[in-house]
């Protein structure tokens, strides 16, 4: 029962991680980048790893390498965005 709980957040966290993703793609594409729909795909993508961690688990799955390939690249995105404030990029909500 907990176990289904955690399966449907973890699912639901992903596709906020999704659909805030399409969000960003498009303003990547008609050059309108929004620091709050970042925010959300890079802090959503994050949850989606860590909870993926957490499940049960019996030896080694290739899954894990994405997992911490994912979360390396997402540490080094959030450190351009919230760090360097993507230099000579104007970033805003839309």
């Amino acid at each position: 029962m907990i176990l289904t709980i955690y399966t449907i957040i973890h699912t639901v966290i992903s596709l906020v991680g999704v659909l805030s993703g399409f969000v960003v793609l498009y303003g990547l594409f008609t050059s309108k980048l929004s620091s709050c729909w970042t925010a959300t795909f890079l802090w959503s993508r994050t949850l989606t790893d860590l909870t993926g961690f957490a499940f049960p688990f019996h030896g080694f799955k290739p899954s894990y390498v994405v997992g911490a390939i994912s979360l390396v690249l997402l540490l080094l995105a959030m450190y351009a965005v919230h760090s360097r404030h993507l230099v000579g990029h104007g970033v805003r909500c839309m």
